[in-house]
C-alpha cells in the first residue's frame, strides 16, 4: 500500500487500446447483467462484472483496470466497505458508487473515503449516461496524472509498506534496472521487494533514510553516492500510511564540479601561501609551488618561465626526481603564443608540449 502520485499496475494501465476504458462492475443484484450491457453501450467501455466485494478484490489483484463501479448493497459487504479496501491497496484507482440503497450519511462517508463519484441509479436509462460521464472524468484525470509522471525527467518509484514496488516511471525503471543489472518492465518490477532486487543498497544511507521516513512519517531529503552505479543521487522521500513515494535525480556532474572547484580553491590558497612565505628563499618557493602544481595536475614537469616575444622560455623545471635544468628535462625550447611578459609559475604538460596551469610569482 502507498500514497502520493505513484500507481500500481492496477492503477496505471488497462488491457485494451488507448480509447477503451476497462471497468470492473460489482453488483449482486438480479439485473446486474442488464446494467453491465447498458453501461458498455454508453461509451468506449469494456465492462467486466463480478458479483461481490471479495471477487472484485481478487480480480483487482490479478490484472489492471481503470475504474471500479459498485452497487452499495453487495452480497458479502457494502460498497462503502469495498471502497475502503480498494483505497487501502490502490489509493488512486477511480471508484464510483452507483446505487439507490444509500442515503446522505452513506454519501458523506463515501466522500470521506475519497470516492471518485456517487451516482443514483434511478431512472436507470438516464443515470447510466451520467455514470458514463463520471467514469470518463475520473479516468481522464488518472491518465493525465500518469502521463505527467512518465514525462518527468526525475526518476520516480513508489513502495508499499512491505517495501515492494507499486509503480515506477520510465526513468525510475531505467535507473533501478541499471543498479540491479537487469532489464525488466514496470509490470514485472511491481510487487518486487526493493531490498531483494538491490541487496547492495541494504545498510547504506538509502536504506537508513527510507526506513527513517517510513517510521517518522516525515519527508526526507538527502544526497548520497550509490556505489554500484558510481553515481551521486539527490533523493526526496515522501511517506504515507501505506508506503513511500521516492523522487530522485542524478547529480554526479554537479557534485564533481563542486569538488573540482573546492580542490582548485585549496590548491590556489596553498600556492599563494607558499609564494608569499617570507621565511622561504625564492628557490624554495619555486620548488614547492612547482611540486604542488605538478601533483595536482598529474603532469611530469612543472616549469618556471618567461616569454620573449613569442618565445616560451623555461627557466627551471621540476620532475618527479626533483629540480633539474630546463634543457635537461625538455627537448629544446618551447614556442607558445603567450601574451604575458612578467615571470610566472607554469605547470608544463610534457606529453602534449603545452602549458597546463600558471600562476604569477611575487618579486
Amino acid at each position: 500500500m502507498w500514497a502520493m502520485d505513484g500507481q500500481s499496475a492496477v492503477e496505471r494501465g488497462h488491457t485494451g487500446n488507448d480509447e477503451t476504458v476497462d471497468i470492473l462492475y460489482v453488483d449482486s443484484g438480479a439485473d446486474a447483467g442488464a446494467v453491465r450491457l447498458e453501461l458498455a453501450d454508453s461509451g468506449p467501455f469494456a465492462v467486466e462484472h463480478v458479483p461481490d466485494a471479495q471477487a472484485a478484490l481478487d480480480r483487482l489483484a490479478a490484472a489492471p483496470v481503470e475504474c471500479v463501479v459498485s452497487e452499495y448493497d453487495l452480497a458479502d459487504r457494502t460498497g462503502l466497505s469495498l471502497l475502503q479496501s480498494v483505497r487501502a491497496e490502490w489509493p488512486t484507482l477511480p471508484v464510483v458508487l452507483f446505487t439507490d440503497d444509500g442515503d446522505e450519511s452513506v454519501a458523506r462517508d463515501a466522500i470521506a473515503a475519497d470516492v471518485s463519484g456517487y451516482v443514483d441509479r434511478t431512472p436507470l436509462d438516464e443515470q447510466v449516461q451520467l455514470l458514463a460521464t463520471t467514469i470518463t472524468t475520473a479516468v481522464t484525470k488518472q491518465r493525465d496524472r500518469i502521463a505527467i509522471l512518465d514525462r518527468m525527467t526525475d526518476a520516480f518509484f513508489a513502495l508499499d509498506e512491505d517495501w515492494q514496488f507499486t509503480y515506477l516511471n520510465e526513468r525510475g525503471r531505467e535507473i533501478v534496472c541499471d543498479a540491479a543489472g537487469v532489464d525488466r518492465s514496470v509490470e514485472t518490477l511491481v510487487g518486487t521487494s526493493i531490498w531483494n532486487l538491490l541487496p547492495e543498497a541494504v545498510d547504506t544511507e538509502f536504506y537508513e533514510r527510507y526506513h527513517e521516513a517510513m517510521a517518522s512519517q516525515e519527508p526526507v531529503t538527502f544526497e548520497a553516492r550509490y556505489g554500484p552505479l558510481d553515481t551521486w543521487l539527490e533523493v526526496r522521500v515522501y511517506p504515507s500510511d501505506g508506503g513511500l513515494s521516492v523522487y530522485f535525480r542524478d547529480v554526479t556532474e554537479r557534485r564533481e564540479r563542486i569538488a573540482a572547484l573546492e580542490q582548485r580553491e585549496q590548491v590556489l590558497e596553498e600556492m599563494y601561501r607558499v609564494a608569499s612565505a617570507k621565511d622561504l628563499s625564492f628557490e624554495q618557493r619555486v620548488d614547492r609551488m612547482l611540486s604542488i602544481g605538478r601533483e595536482v595536475l598529474q603532469t611530469e614537469y612543472g616549469a618556471l618561465s618567461h616569454v620573449e616575444g613569442e618565445d616560451y622560455v623555461p627557466h627551471v623545471t621540476i620532475a618527479r626526481g626533483g629540480t633539474v635544468a630546463a634543457a635537461e628535462a625538455l627537448a629544446g625550447p618551447i614556442v607558445a603564443p603567450i601574451e604575458w611578459t612578467a615571470e610566472y609559475l607554469e605547470c608544463f604538460d610534457a606529453e602534449r608540449g603545452v602549458p597546463a596551469s600558471r600562476i604569477s610569482l611575487p618579486a
